[in-house]
């Protein structure tokens, strides 16, 4: 059981991940690391964690937050 739950934290991180960078891409032509720091995704993951948003909702917010 510990094993699935470890595939799907990290299905989610990848999916994350994936979302915010084409998100960044598609509104400024550059992936996410040239906008944020690798510290800031890990928060912004948090954050994501905590709310009852899409997440692709959330990755545009995100966006204009920072890009």
């Amino acid at each position: 059981m510990k094993a699935l739950n470890n595939l799907v934290a990290e299905s989610n991180w990848v999916n994350f991940i994936e979302t915010l960078n084409d998100e960044f891409t598609s509104k400024s032509g550059k992936g996410m690391y040239a906008h944020i720091s690798p510290c800031d995704v890990l928060q912004l993951y948090a954050q994501y964690q905590t709310r009852d948003m899409g997440l692709r909702s959330f990755a545009r917010r995100c966006v204009r937050s920072y890009a």
